[in-house]
């Protein structure tokens, strides 16, 4: 996908996700429940660290 054209929605929001759905492919989500929880996100490998023990500490694996 890095080859494929920016198209104006991935440009004006900055979502590589979008990269997708202007290219004419599918994105799928799933719906979780995160209520009580805190949000993580993980986008480089350098945080991998951190969800890991975040999760460690919530006793996920």
């Amino acid at each position: 996908y890095p080859a494929w054209p920016t198209g104006p929605l991935e440009t004006l929001e900055g979502l590589e996700q979008l990269r997708f759905l202007e290219n004419g492919h599918r994105v799928l989500c799933v719906e979780v429940d995160a209520r009580g929880r805190q949000f993580w996100e993980l986008n480089n490998p350098e945080d991998v660290p951190r969800l890991e023990a975040m999760m460690a500490s919530m006793d996920m694996e």
